[in-house]
């Protein structure tokens, strides 16, 4: 069987989008960190929230878009569901790694919340399976 190279593209528009995007949602979601540490009760847990959709959906975005910038020479697509499902272990993973951070001093935490770590590593782990399990690729054989 012969073997059958692609060769492939890049689209360098998309590119520096795609490290605009990540450098956008970064800047955007060190600001509304400093914002959590500033606030308590719901007003602490709905900027978790606006920090941690900014952050995770520009990562998200990022590696989106740097896969769209990516051509090949055959037809390519994406199961739309499996990409959902990569957004939301961004955004998690977000929210429990990076904007959760450390308990407060003095602060009585579930145990379930002093591991997070080790579940933020899985959920980014997701969104990197997820996003490679969406891709539709048709090569012809």
């Amino acid at each position: 069987m012969a073997a059958v190279n692609l060769i492939g593209s890049y689209n360098y528009a998309l590119v520096a989008l795609s490290v605009f995007i990540a450098v956008f949602a970064s800047y955007a979601a060190l600001d509304l960190a400093s914002r959590v540490t500033a606030a308590g009760g719901w007003t602490r847990a709905l900027w978790v929230l606006g920090g941690a959709g900014a952050m995770g959906t520009g990562i998200w975005s990022m590696h989106y878009i740097g896969m769209l910038a990516f051509s090949l020479p055959i037809p390519v697509a994406y199961h739309w569901p499996t990409v959902l499902l990569s957004l939301f272990a961004a955004i998690f993973a977000v929210d429990h790694r990076a904007l959760r951070g450390e308990p407060r001093e003095n602060e009585r935490v579930p145990s379930a919340r002093r591991k997070h770590p080790d579940g933020c590593g899985y959920c980014e782990y997701a969104l990197h399976r997820h996003g490679g399990h969406a891709f539709i690729g048709c090569m012809p054989v």
